[in-house]
Formats: C-alpha cells, structure tokens, sequence
C-alpha cells in the first residue's frame, strides 16, 4: 500500500512537471524579470547621480 501511494506521489510529480513544461512555466525564471526590472532602476539611479555631479560640477 505504501508503494503504491509513493509510486502515485511520483507519478503526479512527474506530471506536473511534464505539464509546466509544455505550458512554457519555468521555476528558475520567476523572479527574472523582476531582477532586470531592479537592475534597470539600479542604472537609472547611477545615470541620475553622474549628471547631478556634473550639473553640480559645471555650475549650470
């Protein structure tokens, strides 16, 4: 009884799998496009601050 329950366990393991697959769903992807949305930020804020600096620099 024990294996069949396991064997059942892995079975829809398996299909899940196989069906987030098909569909295009990918775990390691998750929070991707949040990173690059972060990152992107990130750039902004340096961009932002490098012409502060230099307005600051300049006296305009």
């Amino acid at each position: 009884m024990v294996v069949a329950i396991v064997l059942f366990v892995l079975g829809l393991a398996i299909l899940g799998t196989v069906v987030a697959w098909a569909l295009g769903w990918a775990p390691a992807a998750r929070g991707t496009r949040l990173g690059e949305a972060f990152f992107e930020a990130g750039q902004r804020t340096q961009d932002t601050a490098v012409e502060f600096w230099e307005w600051l620099r300049l006296g305009r």
